[in-house]
């Protein structure tokens, strides 16, 4: 949603003002971020026209939709609501609705004008992102002027961009993250084990009459990739029904996916060893 050269400022105040006296020379659009994580809402804000998202019907934005008294929103295509839009106990007529024929991560974002979005909820802490803007060495000076030197202002470093880096929450998810894998990895583990378990007999039998170990193993991993990949892309079929994938959904979708295969085939191959005729003979004895 942001370009390349979109800058991060956190702005400590409680006092309003208009991001109409930003620059008065200049073109740029200003996003608002949730204080709460939430990366779906947005409050937005453009001076002078911009490239506008696609959309699908009715229009976006325009300045009569700023400072003016309004409560208007730009919905994703997959909101279900109609008419209004809700959020916090507030309802913002939508004026328009984007998106591609292709899902993207467009179809679940809402923005609403900035001003409206502010009312709402005062806070002493707002997160802001300053997009398109021509004169980013001269933009500290442009908010002092606009805001007093009084008030605190913070501008993050590009590799500091997010909301999630400014309010410290993207090292808890990353963490989250890794838990989850760990999590696909061991359950993979656990059904390799447990279903070479359920065919100790079968492989006893078939080692015992003289079956090459070789054929057997082939035999079981065959059996095993095939019950295996069948409940992965089950999952995956459920899933993309319910909810549209973006590209980086995709991408942890395929790095799961690796992990989980990865790690079956390795416990499979342990396990199947532990079944082999030298142990079966050794637990006979």
């Amino acid at each position: 949603m942001y370009s390349n050269i979109s800058v991060y400022v956190e702005i400590s105040t409680k006092d309003p003002f208009n991001w109409n006296n930003f620059d008065d020379q200049k073109e740029y659009t200003i996003f608002k971020e949730a204080s709460d994580g939430d990366t779906k809402v947005r409050g937005f804000f453009s001076k002078d026209p911009i490239e506008e998202p696609p959309i699908l019907e009715g229009r976006f934005f325009n300045s009569s939709d700023f400072y003016n008294h309004k409560k208007v929103a730009v919905v994703g295509k997959v909101i279900k609501d109609r008419e209004y839009f809700l959020y916090k106990g507030e309802k913002y007529r939508i004026i328009g609705r984007m998106g591609l024929e292709k899902p993207t991560p467009l179809d679940q974002q809402t923005l609403i004008n900035i001003d409206a979005l502010e009312e709402s909820k005062e806070e002493s802490k707002n997160y802001y992102v300053i997009d398109d803007y021509s004169s980013m060495k001269n933009m500290k000076n442009q908010l002092q002027k606009m805001l007093g030197k009084k008030t605190a202002i913070n501008i993050k470093d590009k590799e500091e961009k997010g909301l999630n880096r400014v309010m410290g929450t993207d090292k808890q998810n990353q963490f989250v993250f890794y838990i989850l894998l760990c999590i696909v990895g061991l359950t993979s583990t656990f059904i390799s084990v447990y279903w070479i378990h359920r065919k100790t007999m079968l492989i006893t039998i078939q080692q015992l009459i003289g079956f090459q170990q070789r054929k057997i193993l082939k035999s079981l991993i065959f059996q095993y990739l095939a019950a295996s990949q069948l409940f992965y892309l089950l999952g995956l079929f459920t899933g993309k029904l319910v909810f549209p994938f973006s590209d980086e959904q995709t991408n942890i979708i395929i790095l799961s996916y690796i992990i989980a295969t990865t790690f079956g085939l390795g416990t499979f191959l342990v396990a199947f060893k532990n079944k082999s005729y030298e142990n079966i003979i050794k637990r006979l004895r």
